[in-house]
Parts: C-alpha cells; structure tokens; sequence
C-alpha cells in the first residue's frame, strides 16, 4: 500500500489473481488429485509473487538469477510494473496452453 492510499482501496491485480489461482487449485484437486494440486500450489508460488509485491521483488538486486553457474551480477533495480507484468504472463500461461489445445482439436 502507497502513503496516502485508504486500506479499503481494492487492488485488481491481486484480487483477479487470487481469483485465478483459486481456479487453477480447485481445477488441479478436481481433475488430478493430491499430487497435480500441490505442484499447481508450488507453479502458483512465483508469479503470485511477482503479482503481489512486484515494486519490492523490482527493487532486489544481487549475485543474480544463475549464482549456481556464476551467471551475472543483477546491479540495478526492475521496474515493479515489469515485474507484475512477467508474474502475469506466467500466471496466464495455463490458459494460453488450454486455448491452443482447445483450438486444434
């Protein structure tokens, strides 16, 4: 929440994402059981993320994203609206995959 900004403000972003992966968890417990919920719960982890604290993840920098096979050096911060943008994009890539399998059979 920004300074200023009134507690009860809604924000769409995490509420239409809250939505969707609720979505995506009662579909993988419906149609795959146990095991397809808790890895659709762990997918849902990282773009849920970016999603709902992108300005803070933005503004992270260090050793970056590789700093197992000495990838390089993240020196200066991302722009929050990019990281919530990428946490979209992934989040909406199950329906993308759907739609395409949907449109070929």
């Amino acid at each position: 929440m920004r300074v200023g900004e009134s507690p009860t403000t809604i924000d769409w972003n995490r509420t239409l994402s809250l939505l969707l992966a609720l979505a995506y968890l009662i579909a993988a417990g419906i149609l795959g059981g146990g095991g397809f919920f808790f890895r659709t719960l762990a997918f849902l982890v990282l773009p849920m993320a970016c999603i709902w604290y992108g300005e803070a993840m933005g503004d992270i920098t260090g050793p970056g994203t590789s700093f197992l096979s000495g990838g390089p050096a993240i020196t200066d911060a991302s722009p929050g609206c990019m990281v919530k943008a990428a946490g979209w994009l992934v989040l909406s890539l199950p329906l993308v995959i759907m739609f395409i399998l949907w449109v070929q059979s």
